[in-house]
């Protein structure tokens, strides 16, 4: 057997230890994988929140009790889970992760997301911010997405740029994920959009 498909099947049973963890936590498995660092190897585990925050209690929590199911296992009859140590690190996400696979959009369905097209999307240019709202089938659809200017104006100097154009408001957009260069979280959560106050027109006299 490979150390490859031996990695595989070791992170297939730390999945399914994981599940009955996670779960009344309201915690989901992001990822968990072997990595090296240095001369060490380390299992991390990526874990989500939906619609809030992985706390530091949570992943304490979570790796207390993985690390007892892995003492059980390696005690038993099938033996350690991987030859030789390794370290266990339990994460959240990040504020800003790169969503790279279907599996991690599907993940965070429900999340504020940055995304950078390869093509232009009609007033959306290249860059702009939404909801994912769905990730099936190599598409992705994001609601209410708004544009970015690449230079990061300000949303006045934005709003000046377009007041002239009357253009129907996008709800929704979906496409194919093969088309976009990069998905990653937002650092601004759609609770913070949606508690913010609209700006005051300005009434030119």
């Amino acid at each position: 057997m490979t150390d490859r498909v031996s990695s595989r099947k070791a992170i297939e049973k730390v999945s399914e230890l994981l599940t009955p963890i996670l779960s009344p936590l309201g915690l989901v498995l992001v990822i968990a994988r072997f990595i090296n660092q240095g001369s060490r190897k380390v299992l991390e585990v990526t874990v989500h929140k939906p619609g809030s925050k992985v706390s530091l209690d949570d992943c304490e929590k979570v790796s207390r009790n993985l690390e007892k199911k892995l003492d059980k296992l390696a005690a038993g009859k099938s033996g350690p889970l991987v030859d030789g140590p390794f370290v266990l690190q339990v994460q959240s996400p990040g504020i800003d992760r790169k969503l790279k696979t279907q599996k991690e959009l599907k993940v965070f369905v429900g999340e504020l997301v940055e995304v950078q097209s390869k093509i232009a999307i009609d007033t959306l240019g290249h860059n702009f911010t939404g909801v994912l709202q769905d990730a099936e089938e190599g598409m992705v659809t994001i609601g209410e997405p708004t544009p970015v200017s690449d230079d990061k104006k300000s949303k006045k100097s934005k709003k000046k740029k377009n007041e002239s154009l009357v253009l129907d408001p996008v709800t929704e957009i979906t496409l194919e994920f093969h088309l976009l260069s990069s998905v990653r979280l937002s650092p601004r959560p759609v609770e913070e959009l949606e508690e913010e106050e609209p700006e005051e027109e300005e009434v030119l006299s």
